[in-house]
């Protein structure tokens, strides 16, 4: 019976953490919805930002209807 061996996958050992501290860390969604949000807005939303893009989106959207 011939045994098949299964390549390195360099994906599986790359330097950073390991499953059990990913999981300790990001394991339920609040955990990583928490670490999303203050690594991707960690000043907050501005709500004047979407507040001139809406208008942005409302007026382009008012010159395309007659």
């Amino acid at each position: 019976m011939k045994v098949k061996l299964m390549c390195k996958n360099t994906i599986q050992f790359q330097k950073g953490i390991g499953v059990m501290q990913f999981m300790v860390n990001y394991g339920s969604e609040d955990q990583c919805e928490n670490a999303l949000f203050s690594w991707r807005w960690s000043a907050g939303i501005s709500a004047l930002t979407v507040d001139a893009r809406l208008k942005a989106n409302v007026r382009a959207l008012s010159e395309l209807i007659p």
